[in-house]
């Protein structure tokens, strides 16, 4: 069973969303894979709030922040847990023809890329919060994406460098 539980009301749905995911995967008959997946999406183009979207795998969650780069301009940044996700990740955007860029070190600007990957110990360094926060200043961040979160806080081998995730908020 699949619920959203909203801390406001739904977001306006008067955007073209539809049609820039058709654009975006190149399907004209594509329609949403849920109710959850649609709203959501608008949820991330509003960037009113946080949001957390738990759904099954396979249902369109990595569209989302790929979708609402597209409709905002902005950059979002999406942290993985695993090189092979983050490699997933590059196929997905490629498919899409998205720009992206993988976050290395000495990196300190996203520099108008609409997606920026990063392994979960590139994203805890002080590169990679600088960029946040120029982006950030420069309006042009669009929001943070935590892919496999439970991964994350359940894995042992991840905590130490999860420790301090909330600085990059």
């Amino acid at each position: 069973m699949r619920n959203l539980y909203y801390a406001q009301s739904p977001p306006d749905t008067s955007y073209d969303v539809l049609g820039a995911l058709r654009e975006m995967l190149r399907l004209p008959d594509c329609e949403w894979t849920s109710d959850e997946q649609h709203k959501a999406t608008l949820f991330a183009i509003q960037r009113k709030t946080n949001l957390l979207v738990a759904l099954p795998t396979g249902s369109g969650k990595s569209v989302i922040p790929m979708l609402a780069t597209r409709v905002v301009n902005k950059t979002f940044a999406v942290i993985v847990p695993f090189i092979s996700l983050l490699e997933d990740w590059e196929h997905r955007l490629k498919l899409a023809r998205l720009f992206y860029s993988v976050f290395k070190p000495g990196m300190r600007t996203f520099a108008d890329i609409p997606i920026i990957l990063a392994t979960t110990d590139m994203a805890v360094t002080p590169g990679f919060s600088e960029a946040i926060r120029r982006s950030f200043a420069n309006h042009t961040f669009g929001g943070l994406v935590i892919d496999e979160v439970n991964k994350v806080f359940v894995s042992r081998e991840f905590r130490n460098c999860m420790r301090n995730i909330w600085h990059i908020r």
